[in-house]
């Protein structure tokens, strides 16, 4: 990140909340880094970690099983994890905590926070906490290229998340239609759309949230780089790529879906909404996230099955950029060693195999760990679950490159909400090439104040 990006995303801050600060341990060092001269203990002498994450209900239940666990082990260390509210919550208050020396060792946050985190200041590269028994070839590339920035692996993956398509079994017996390929192409799922309506099943064919996370998938699944500057990788970017092939292609479907009446408009984010409406019987496919099979499958009073996430039928598919959030370790925890060696010992813990496939179990979460797939196909899940097979396949065959390693963007929130807005306004009869160049002006703007210029 630019020095002047950086200058400016920290006066943005400067006002976070103070909330969830309650428990922290630790002094100022006068640097606002949250180290000390004293390792933190607890009653019993265990060293002491803080975790802050933003994994409520069944997730945050999954989260605290694996801590007790970790925990029981009886290693001398304790993992003290606390629940901080959505994402930019979680994230506020460690920023907030940062300022006032009170910092936890590890944050989550999701991945289009990177970006964000990283010109914070405060937190470090976790690769410096990390035991030397801990090897990035164990776990997938692609994944683990995502936060390699800088040349340092500035996080670790924990709950990944990838776009897929579900769709209702019982609702295509109903009308006679076959299932689609796994390598689903935007025509199959028009095609499908139009047998649903057509058999009577439901007024609408399909639904997804208006969420630029599809949009951003969409242009991985091209090797279509999102913004400027190698993804903004190699600099602040300053142009998104909204007028591309990749942009044109995914926009003209989604707006023609919607215009011959199979696509269920919901609204920004609507992810609670579009899952109600397919789990609720009223379109037969949704597109949504990795994450959501355990609990559809709770949910559904039908079986579900999965394919890839669509795309344009012509393009050779490269894979998928990686969603959902990763783990982070704060500014100055390489170095207080003793703490530092406890922090690297619970994350290498909670990134193996086993702990990985009991988080995919629990959660439907990738675990990032290679050897994940085989333990739960040991086990027999795969079996007994087939539908969570077609997830590791999608995530097992994304190639890595710029555009899979997803984009780096300061102000990557508000460029989600811009294009957001963008289709809204597209879904209310503005011409598709109109809409992208308002999108793209618009961001183009913002990206390049950001980066100072």
């Amino acid at each position: 990140m630019s020095t002047s990006s950086r200058r400016k995303f920290l006066i943005g801050v400067s006002a976070a909340t103070t909330t969830g600060l309650a428990g922290c341990t630790g002094g100022d060092d006068g640097n606002g880094n949250g180290s000390s001269d004293e390792t933190p203990t607890t009653d019993d002498g265990d060293i002491e970690v803080r975790f802050w994450h933003a994994m409520g209900g069944a997730h945050g239940e999954a989260v605290t099983s694996l801590v007790e666990e970790f925990n029981s082990m009886d290693n001398g260390i304790t993992v003290r994890e606390e629940f901080q509210g959505g994402y930019r919550e979680a994230f506020n208050a460690a920023l907030s905590a940062a300022q006032s020396g009170n910092a936890p060792e590890i944050l989550n946050v999701n991945e289009v926070a990177t970006g964000g985190v990283m010109g914070s200041g405060e937190f470090e590269p976790i690769e410096n906490n990390l035991p030397d028994e801990f090897s990035r070839d164990n776990y997938e590339p692609f994944m683990m290229d995502y936060y390699t920035l800088d040349g340092a692996l500035q996080a670790v993956p924990f709950n990944v998340a990838g776009g897929v398509l579900y769709y209702n079994r019982d609702a295509l017996d109903e009308v006679g239609a076959s299932e689609p390929p796994t390598d689903a192409r935007f025509s199959d799922i028009t095609d499908l759309a139009n047998q649903l309506v057509d058999g009577g099943f439901s007024d609408y064919g399909a639904t997804w949230p208006n969420a630029s996370y599809f949009v951003e998938n969409w242009f991985a699944l091209q090797n279509q780089v999102l913004v400027n500057n190698e993804n903004g990788r190699a600099d602040d970017p300053t142009e998104i790529m909204l007028d591309t092939d990749a942009g044109q292609n995914a926009f003209e479907w989604w707006a023609q879906m919607d215009d011959d009446g199979l696509y269920e408009t919901q609204g920004i984010e609507a992810w609670g909404s579009a899952t109600q409406s397919f789990v609720n019987g009223n379109v037969g496919i949704m597109m949504g996230s990795t994450s959501a099979l355990g609990a559809l499958q709770q949910d559904a009073s039908f079986e579900i099955g999965s394919a890839f996430m669509p795309m344009p039928d012509d393009v050779d598919r490269t894979g998928l950029t990686v969603g959902g959030g990763a783990l982070w370790t704060r500014r100055g925890l390489s170095d207080e060693s003793e703490l530092s060696a406890a922090t690297g010992e619970f994350i290498h813990w909670l990134l193996q195999a086993e702990q990985g496939a009991q988080w995919h179990r629990d959660t439907g979460y990738q675990p990032p760990h290679s050897e994940a797939r085989d333990v739960l196909s040991s086990e027999g899940f795969f079996d007994e679950n087939p539908v969570f097979r077609t997830i590791f396949d999608q995530f097992e065959e994304t190639e890595s490159t710029i555009a899979t390693q997803g984009a780096v963007m300061g102000p990557f929130l508000e460029v989600r909400t811009r294009i957001a807005e963008g289709y809204n306004d597209i879904s209310q009869g503005t011409a598709v090439d109109e809409g992208i160049d308002t999108m793209k002006s618009g961001i183009d703007e913002l990206l390049q104040r950001h980066a100072g210029e």
